[in-house]
């Protein structure tokens, strides 16, 4: 990983020194004064100490007038989730070239996977271990091994990931597990011949009934809408609600995506002819993305990925069906240059809209953060726990994972993220904003160091 690596500016005296005393007094009661805890869908507090010890939070108070002078200048926030990746792209040190059309990005894809030097191992244990180093404590990853071993802490070296402590065994899904990053893998299914459709639901249900591995919560993802045949995504529905996992489905990607719904012509039909794929009878028009969301609500859980193009029927349909939850991609938005996101209009109509990276192959980063301070910038009129909620609780509950590990709470497990900045004198909402603020997991004892400046992307965004 070290080519994706850059170095951070050094903590402060002040932040070392109070490192120093906390890791000398473990085990003990600590005490720990912060300029701000700010935990989901929440008013931030401000000026708080709590207090620790073994691992528990014991309890959160304001801070006397003598403490006031020994307040940490940082923002406390619980670990966070990033709902979408694809960590198989992980050895890429930037995005693939050209995004578009977006037909020319898939092939380039198509072509860096079958030349690219590293494995797909190393690229998806480089991909975790850069998630752990943001702070994420729960990935949605869309995977394409069935090797979910490699999603796990376990194939990370103590190095890596010191003071974790392992299970010894598989937890049951909705328990995931303190002190480790954890993982949904929602396998990929693509397929639009016959044949194909029912090697890929063997393939599912085979997945779905393997040996459980710690840390690791299985599910499925039928691909998107030009990859997989309406029987596939039927079946797939049918073994969500057997199994009672979730499901993750590309949607409303692309403007080309629409077209060939609507009328079976465009890029893509173009596409999927040049590779022998593209049978009229699958695509004869008259379909649009409302039909997919309506076939995909009877499953317990799914998130609709992306969404850059929902309609305003299907925003009222989603707005009725609240187990489907909107993954927004905001900086791979930003890189195809789409049109602004229909993010505001779902949130205004009582939607779950969360945030994901998507991949390296469209982003220079893994970091769910920078998503966050994305939408930050854009919509003002979003609170910090509003935002907070689309990278920690909403994103958990969207994959049907317990909530708890992901807000700051007294007598629960304490594993929090510092928020450092350059700018220690602002306001929250600034400080989101702010490009220097980042996240620090203190018990891995380093900034996150893979983070590169703040980019964007020229020549294709549309600024929401």
């Amino acid at each position: 990983m070290s080519s994706l690596h850059r170095s951070q500016p050094k903590l402060t005296t002040e932040i070392q020194r109070w490192r120093d005393e906390w890791i000398s007094r473990q085990g003990g009661e600590r005490l720990l004064r912060v300029r701000w805890l700010l935990n989901p869908e929440e008013a931030a507090l401000q000026n708080v100490c709590v207090r620790e010890q073994g691992g528990t939070l014991l309890d959160i108070r304001p801070c006397s007038t003598s403490e006031l002078t020994n307040v940490l200048p940082v923002v406390l926030i619980p670990p966070l989730v990033n709902a979408h990746t694809h960590l198989e792209f992980s050895a890429l040190t930037e995005p693939l070239e050209p995004a578009l059309p977006f037909q020319s990005w898939i092939q380039s894809l198509m072509k860096w996977r079958g030349s690219n030097g590293a494995t797909q191992a190393e690229s998806i244990r480089n991909g975790f271990a850069e998630s752990v180093d943001f702070g994420i404590g729960l990935i949605g990853e869309i995977s394409t091994n069935d090797n979910v071993s490699l999603l796990s802490n376990q194939q990370l070296s103590n190095q890596q990931l010191p003071n974790q402590q392992l299970p010894n065994q598989q937890l049951p899904n909705q328990q995931l597990p303190n002190q480790q990053t954890s993982c949904v893998a929602f396998r990929e299914l693509i397929g639009l011949g016959t044949a194909r459709v029912q090697q890929q639901l063997e393939l599912a249900e085979s997945f779905l009934t393997a040996v459980p591995v710690a840390g690791v919560h299985r599910a499925l993802s039928p691909h998107a809408p030009y990859t997989v045949h309406p029987d596939l995504l039927e079946q797939t529905v049918a073994l969500a609600n057997k199994h009672q996992v979730p499901l993750a489905m590309h949607l409303a990607e692309t403007t080309d995506e629409l077209e060939l719904l609507e009328s079976g012509t465009g890029r893509f039909q173009t596409f999927l002819s040049s590779m022998g794929l593209f049978d009229p009878k699958l695509f004869p028009g008259g379909r649009c993305i409302l039909d997919l969301l309506k076939a995909l609500s009877s499953a317990p859980k799914v998130l609709a990925v992306h969404g850059n193009y929902f309609t305003d029927d299907d925003v009222s349909f989603l707005s009725r069906h609240r187990n489907i939850t909107t993954v927004y991609c905001p900086r791979t938005h930003h890189f195809f240059g789409h049109t602004p996101h229909p993010f505001r209009k779902l949130l205004t109509a009582g939607c779950r809209v969360v945030l994901g990276t998507d991949s390296r192959a469209s982003n220079p980063d893994l970091s769910i953060w920078r998503e966050l301070q994305h939408v930050a910038r854009v919509a003002s009129e979003l609170s910090p726990g509003q935002l907070l909620a689309m990278i920690t609780t909403h994103a958990a509950e969207a994959m049907q994972c317990e909530t708890a590990r992901f807000q700051i709470r007294q007598h629960h497990h304490f594993s929090p993220l510092f928020l450092l900045t350059e700018n220690a004198s602002k306001e929250l909402s600034e400080l989101i904003r702010d490009p220097s603020t980042v996240p620090w997991n203190p018990s891995l004892g380093q900034t996150s160091n893979i983070l590169p400046p703040r980019q964007e992307f020229s020549g294709r965004s549309n600024e929401e």
